[in-house]
């Protein structure tokens, strides 16, 4: 695998995304390979606990917007998103539980993986954040479910609807997160907590967590998943209004530095 780094310590199974050269943002091939593995860390019986971090200096910034999309279909789109649904529904149905340790920046599908994990331990400054509403699209993978879960609705509607990040020791206070750490910590902090879980029995942990998951499930977690993937593929294809400005559409016209001026230029009116 190219951007998947995958080893095991004993019963602890170690998932590294390794883009560090943009940050360990998601494109296909990344979302896939990630996929695969946590497949293959779920038919695994000699793994106990899971372990997500981000190679270099972010966990995950997000989808890599220079990645070229033109010309796919709708039903191509759709494809493309599912296997990100996907990577959610392993994760949370996983009977192991899955710890993020992250550091630098962890936003749009970044943090929604984090979401996903049972636990999130963070470095001191690391950002977490929803810049999806900002570029013209929108948050999917059942972000609009847990991020409210984790940090009430109008906390969620605040993140998600100015796209401003929060640090670390913010995000801990709304409940995104369980700890934070010094960064050179993280790494210490999260393979002890992910010891002192492999001290319980396998089946003992699959039990409690599947039950635990049994309350995202009577909340309509599973359901989300297909509206959300047609609201992202329908909001990625309408027709925008020419007075709007359309990260997407600029970004395929007049390239990605052009589309963040914009952008940019927009949100300073109202102090971002």
């Amino acid at each position: 695998m190219e951007f998947i780094i995958y080893r095991k310590m004993e019963s602890i199974a170690v998932i590294t995304f390794n883009r560090p050269e943009v940050l360990n943002a998601a494109n296909n091939q990344l979302t896939r390979e990630f996929l695969l593995v946590l497949k293959e860390v779920e038919a695994d019986s000699e793994v106990k606990v899971v372990v997500l971090k981000g190679e270099g200096r972010a966990f995950c910034a997000g989808h890599d917007l220079k990645e070229d999309t033109a010309g796919a279909t709708l039903e191509e789109s759709m494809a493309l998103i599912e296997e990100l649904q996907e990577t959610t529904r392993v994760i949370l149905r996983m009977g192991k539980p899955v710890i993020a340790a992250v550091h630098g920046y962890a936003l749009g599908a970044g943090c929604e993986w984090t979401m996903n994990c049972d636990i999130r331990i963070a470095a001191e400054g690391a950002k977490f954040g929803f810049p999806e509403t900002g570029i013209g699209t929108t948050v999917t993978n059942a972000g609009t479910k847990l991020l409210t879960l984790l940090v009430g609705l109008g906390r969620a509607k605040e993140l998600v609807l100015t796209s401003r990040m929060i640090e670390a020791k913010e995000a801990k206070e709304w409940g995104l997160v369980n700890k934070v750490v010094p960064r050179e910590k993280l790494e210490e902090e999260t393979l002890n907590w992910a010891k002192a879980i492999c001290l319980h029995s396998a089946d003992g942990l699959m039990i409690t967590k599947t039950f635990l998951q049994l309350h995202y499930e009577m909340l309509g977690i599973g359901a989300s998943f297909p509206a959300s993937v047609l609201a992202h593929t329908l909001f990625t294809n309408l027709k925008w209004r020419e007075h709007e400005m359309n990260f997407l559409r600029t970004t395929d016209k007049e390239g990605i530095n052009e589309a963040f001026k914009k952008r940019d230029e927009q949100w300073k009116k109202y102090g971002f």
